[in-house]
């Protein structure tokens, strides 16, 4: 039976943002991106689709975006 239940919505229990920046980091550089510090942080707390959908508008033309999503 489940008695408690956390919820860490600051980051104070676990730090998640460098392991999620490096993924996401990770992810793009495949494209041949770069996710720089600074277009991390304007998002911090979006879900990862979102995430993904505004840096590519931000930093790929549309042939290539066409590319990454098919």
């Amino acid at each position: 039976m489940i008695q408690a239940v956390i919820f860490d919505l600051d980051g104070f229990l676990i730090h998640s943002e460098l392991p999620t920046f490096r993924l996401l980091q990770h992810i793009v550089k495949k494209y041949g991106l770069l996710l720089e510090d600074s277009l991390y942080k304007k998002r911090i707390g979006k879900r990862i689709k979102p995430f993904l959908d505004e840096v590519c508008n931000d930093l790929i033309p549309e042939e290539k975006k066409r590319a990454i999503v098919a």
